[in-house]
């Protein structure tokens, strides 16, 4: 019974999250914060009601819960506080979580983890800060607590015991795993707080970049996040992230650090647009980093910052060096032909009954590695002006189809 429980509540979450889309091309999966906002953010109470008659339901077969902390600590350095937390304590929003939302595919992962075998959160506590304003002796409310070092594994264990309430399964079947959801709903935790939001950021991915066990943090991870900390402090991006990334990697080696081309694209993040960041956002939603169509040494191109563009025309050629110049647009066109190419090439394969292997080979499905890939792309965006005239109301994006 314990093999055929587990198989309902992965196949509830993937239809929850991924709506059973087939489709390698399709972009719908949705985000554990967008899921969990969108269907309980008005409905808190009702989220921890089904948490706890979930709990009773286990108590009821005999399974023993321990209390979970009440009030708020104060942090030790010296003797870091440990603590069981219930998953409603913990929020469940992206400004939950020190490092921003956790991505799907990851998150997919440690599910299969944990049904596999119950999470040891002793031997892997999650890492967290209580809410703003809080004080020593306070209640801790509800959905406050911040997650500094977890996200990932907060969200499968909430993603696991939503979909098993959902599910209304019987007593017999949810006691079948009944020591899987025991250690979802008991999490150990530990609070040590930093100074301040940007040195909580550092600390978290520091400590995410020394365990090979967890995926490194991506530049787009690094960059947006900080981006939103020199956003609340007033500060230009620009004019701070060289002196942030030197403070960072000083005294950090082996890997440690932010390495050269992690950084390249940390400094042309501020020139991108909204469309190329949720574009590649999206991506690494479905495919990890370094499966996917755009791992990190790719993003490290100097075409995508007008700071380090290369034009390669002769400077006296007028009209190519206006062809091949910086624009924002080329840059989401570029990304668009990246991904849609990788899509189509995985697809193709899915079509002839190849075998696919990303974790070996997602170097077969990418574009070519060309320099000229960007100029390309330049050439078609400096004319979309001209072609708009010729589409005869067609999208454009149909009329594209065969270049990105």
């Amino acid at each position: 019974m314990e093999v055929a429980v587990k198989k309902k509540i992965r196949a509830r979450v993937n239809s929850d999250y991924l709506h059973d889309c087939s489709d390698i091309e399709a972009t719908a999966a949705t985000d554990f914060c967008k899921f969990f906002g969108d269907k309980y953010g008005n409905a808190k109470p009702e989220l921890k009601g089904k948490f706890i008659h979930l709990e009773s339901v286990l108590a009821g077969c005999g399974i023993i819960f321990s209390a979970v902390q009440g009030t708020v600590v104060e942090a030790d350095p010296a003797d870091v506080p440990e603590f069981l937390a219930a998953p409603w304590q913990i929020g469940f929003t992206s400004a939950h979580s020190v490092k921003g939302n956790s991505k799907l595919v990851n998150i997919m992962d440690i599910i299969d983890g944990f049904l596999k075998k119950p999470y040891n959160s002793k031997n892997e506590p999650l890492q967290v800060l209580f809410g703003p304003r809080s004080k020593v002796g306070d209640h801790i409310e509800d959905w406050s607590m911040v997650l500094s070092v977890g996200m990932g594994k907060a969200s499968a264990a909430r993603m696991i015991l939503e979909a098993v309430c959902e599910l209304n399964l019987t007593v017999e079947m949810v006691t079948a795993v009944g020591p899987y959801l025991k250690n979802l709903l008991r999490m150990r935790c530990t609070y040590e707080p930093a100074a301040t939001e940007e040195e909580q950021l550092q600390l978290a991915l520091s400590r995410k970049n020394q365990i090979t066990e967890r995926p490194r943090p991506d530049p787009l991870m690094w960059a947006s996040r900080w981006a939103a900390i020199f956003l609340k402090l007033g500060l230009e991006f620009n004019k701070e992230i060289d002196g942030r990334i030197r403070s960072f990697n000083k005294d950090r080696i082996d890997g440690f650090g932010i390495l050269d081309y992690e950084i390249a694209f940390i400094k042309a993040y501020a020139h991108q647009t909204k469309d190329f960041v949720s574009m590649l956002e999206q991506h690494y939603q479905n495919f990890k980093v370094n499966e996917s169509a755009v791992p990190a040494k790719r993003l490290a191109l100097a075409d995508l910052s007008p700071d380090t563009k290369i034009i390669r025309c002769e400077k006296k050629n007028e009209i190519w060096s206006k062809i091949l110049k910086w624009s924002a647009v080329a840059n989401v066109a570029c990304m668009q032909r990246e991904v849609g190419t990788f899509l189509r090439n995985i697809k193709d394969a899915q079509r002839a009954g190849k075998r696919i292997n990303l974790r070996t080979n997602a170097k077969a499905f990418r574009s070519k590695d060309d320099v000229h890939n960007h100029d390309e792309v330049c050439l078609f965006t400096f004319f979309i002006p001209e072609k708009v005239l010729f589409v005869r109301g067609k999208p454009l994006r149909e009329n594209f189809d065969s270049e990105f």
